[in-house]
């Protein structure tokens, strides 16, 4: 008896998914989900499709930096694009459909490649089985564009995503998730460059201290610092005090840490920090 490949099964149910059709445009972010779909698109069609990652403020040199060593690795076709969020009141108020408007632009500058090129049949996108669980808004623009999701349609989960990287000694197959700048902006806050800057710059900072998982939370004139909770033993009195004092030349005018470490979505639980005086 034949013992079943899971790995074979996998790379069979996504290439059967690819077979329907023939050069996709794909939004490639450096996050692991997108960048294996990139490489499993790259095998399937060679030079036939085209990656695409979109640049703002909002997006961090460590990202750029990941998709660019991708890229140049398997020598995939690849472009950076500006869209128009930055543009765009309703995204730059930061209210709780922030995300839906940054996909929005997104996934109108993609299909708008596909409406200037008709070498090109279908965009593609990383999301998976594990994110209909949540509430995406990722996925109501992704609809409303016709956009694909080729992870979803295979019954790819979130595990599958992984092992898949894994099997193919991936160095960033457990990277852990990053979500954008904008992302640790307290809801109702304003997103600017300048305030993503200095969210970068803190954070650049603590991953040189060895920090892997780390999220700076704006609250305005405050900053909130998250770590990964097998990470909290490290933040003693002196490790606080450096942190705080790199934080404040930064800006920030008070420095607080999460006791529970890590959590995601955290930003949105949290008041901007003029709310609490």
């Amino acid at each position: 008896m034949t013992r079943k490949n899971p790995h074979r099964n996998r790379v069979r149910r996504i290439f059967g998914v690819f077979s329907r059709y023939t050069a996709p445009v794909v939004a490639l972010s450096g996050g692991v989900d997108s960048s294996l779909l990139t490489v499993l698109c790259h095998e399937y069609y060679g030079d036939s499709f085209l990656a695409v990652t979109a640049v703002s403020p909002a997006f961090p040199d460590w990202d750029r930096d990941a998709v660019t060593e991708l890229v140049k690795r398997f020598s995939i076709k690849h472009i950076f694009i500006e869209t128009g969020e930055f543009q765009d009141s309703r995204y730059l108020q930061n209210e709780e459909d922030r995300c839906y408007w940054c996909r929005y632009h997104l996934f109108a500058s993609l299909r708008g490649m596909l409406l200037s090129n008709p070498r090109f049949d279908c965009v593609f996108f990383g999301a998976q089985r594990d994110d209909l669980a949540d509430d995406r808004p990722g996925h109501r623009a992704a609809s409303e564009f016709g956009v694909i999701a080729p992870f979803i349609e295979a019954e790819w989960s979130r595990k599958d995503i992984i092992a898949e990287a894994r099997a193919r000694d991936f160095s960033w197959a457990d990277t852990p998730p990053s979500p954008c700048l904008a992302s640790r902006l307290v809801t109702g806050i304003r997103v600017s460059p300048e305030r993503l800057k200095r969210i970068e710059e803190a954070e650049i900072y603590l991953r040189a201290r060895g920090y892997q998982v780390v999220r700076v939370r704006d609250r305005g004139d405050a900053a909130r610092v998250e770590v990964g909770r097998e990470d909290l033993h490290r933040l003693n009195n002196n490790e606080r005090a450096e942190i705080i004092s790199r934080l404040q030349s930064l800006g920030f005018s008070n420095v607080e840490f999460s006791p529970e470490g890590y959590r995601r979505g955290g930003a949105a639980r949290l008041f901007p920090a003029s709310i609490l005086k």
